[in-house]
């Protein structure tokens, strides 16, 4: 039992390159390893939602490039479905299949990555998206 756990929490410090720091108090990591790290734990459960609330936010970008695969493999690799909150459009795109987009803590839309900015009968949507006329 105690080796399966060690052997778990060692494949998930792998999942978010936090190898080799198992013997590290969470509070002496630098704050954006320490966000991997709730990621980790997160991971560790047997949950069917991940929530992810801006976890890239503080991150550089290299570490940011490096955790998008991770981040995509998630779904199949621990039987879960993700939901990733973001400001970056950019970011949606690249990890979504699916994009809800909320304004004023409404739902205006749900749409494919492909379809993000295209334009829309809504206005409110199109303003949010940067695609009103000029």
């Amino acid at each position: 039992q105690e080796a399966e756990i060690t052997a778990r929490a060692k494949e998930l410090l792998k999942v978010v390159h936090l190898s080799g720091k198992e013997d590290l108090e969470a509070d002496n990591l630098p704050y954006g390893e320490q966000r991997r790290l709730e990621i980790a734990r997160a991971l560790a459960t047997d949950m069917k939602l991940l929530l992810l609330d801006e976890p890239f936010s503080s991150l550089d970008p290299s570490t940011k490039k490096r955790l998008y695969a991770e981040i995509e493999n998630i779904p199949q690799k621990f039987d879960c479905a993700v939901l990733f909150v973001t400001h970056d459009f950019r970011e949606a795109q690249m990890l979504a299949s699916r994009i809800g987009i909320m304004s004023n803590g409404r739902m205006l839309c749900i749409r494919s990555a492909e379809e993000l900015f295209v334009r829309s009968s809504n206005t409110e949507l199109n303003s949010f998206l940067g695609l009103e006329d000029a």
